[in-house]
């Protein structure tokens, strides 16, 4: 059977703080964050989507991540958690991500597959 990945990203601007760190990363500091979110389909509609882009979108803005300090919404917010956060959130509204990727600069990204 056919599959397809679709995948929609956003950017958002939002600082953090990584407590614990040796390093300036510790101190507060921001990004321009870029975050992906994939999903696998086994089949497209009768005009050809598998879903549409404008559903991702949404569900990715539904975080309202976008000029926010990212330590008062999750601990210890790496990219590395942040990913594994929005991965978790989604599925727990009944998404079933195939995954989440984020770039924190962009050169350094991370992906998470649940």
């Amino acid at each position: 059977m056919p599959k397809w990945l679709i995948s929609k990203s956003i950017e958002i601007d939002a600082s953090h703080i990584v407590e614990g760190y040796n390093g300036p990363c510790a101190r507060l500091h921001g990004h321009r964050w870029k975050i992906e979110l994939t999903v696998e389909v086994n089949g497209l509609n009768e005009i050809g989507i598998g879903v549409d882009f404008g559903e991702l979108k949404k569900h990715l803005e539904s975080f309202n991540l976008d000029h926010q300090h990212l330590n008062d919404i999750i601990s210890q917010p790496t990219a590395e958690n942040l990913a594994k956060y929005i991965f978790d959130e989604l599925s727990k509204k009944g998404l079933k991500p195939h995954k989440v990727t984020v770039w924190e600069t962009p050169t350094n990204k991370v992906e998470y597959f649940g």
